[in-house]
């Protein structure tokens, strides 16, 4: 590929300055959206996590529980977990663990929920740093999210188990909650 690309019957060139202007653009794109996430804090949509492991049972069953709560919430916009963020400063605290790639995450979504969680992951830049961003993708048609099969000791879930936030705390929803997850689904089904 030459870059050389056409536009309106005008041949166009991608030059240097022009991919570098592009890519200052992103990092300072994802910078404000993270600024963004970071000034309201942990929501109804957002969790933000110092760090991530998916070495042991209680680790994964703590992972399942907070992505299952993130997509089974109704609420509007995009769903992320961040991850490199200390609690209590709400101040970067380092670069998530290598291991931890977006096939890794999609096959232990695939083994433990019910329906599969749709994720998208990626390592970004955020002033210079690396920072873990987990978006986490809400299908109406597969509500509810639940647990496929028990994991944990300590931090133990239980299949058939489903997790909603209220504000930024990881709960089992209420009965009507719970009901209106089964009939949003139902009817996203349905149409």
């Amino acid at each position: 590929m030459n870059g050389l690309f056409f536009f309106g019957g005008i041949q166009l060139a991608a030059t240097y300055r022009g991919l570098v202007w592009e890519t200052k653009q992103g990092f300072t794109r994802i910078s404000r959206l993270i600024d963004d996430l970071i000034a309201e804090w942990e929501t109804t949509s957002v969790d933000f996590k110092r760090e991530l492991h998916l070495d042991t049972a209680d680790q994964k069953a703590e992972f399942i529980k907070d992505v299952l709560s993130l997509v089974n919430t109704k609420a509007s916009g995009r769903r992320w977990m961040v991850i490199g963020f200390d609690d209590r400063s709400r101040t970067y605290y380092g670069a998530p663990d290598q291991g931890i790639t977006k096939n890794r995450i999609e096959q232990i979504l695939a083994m433990y929920t019910n329906s599969c969680v749709d994720v998208q992951y990626n390592l970004v830049d955020y002033r210079g740093e690396s920072v873990g961003m987990l978006e986490v993708i809400r299908d109406p048609q597969k509500l509810p999210y639940r647990v496929a099969r028990s994991i944990g000791e300590k931090k133990r879930i239980e299949q058939g188990d489903l997790y909603v936030r209220h504000g930024s705390q990881v709960e089992k929803p209420s009965p009507l909650e719970e009901q209106a997850l089964i009939e949003e689904g139902n009817q996203a089904r349905s149409s």
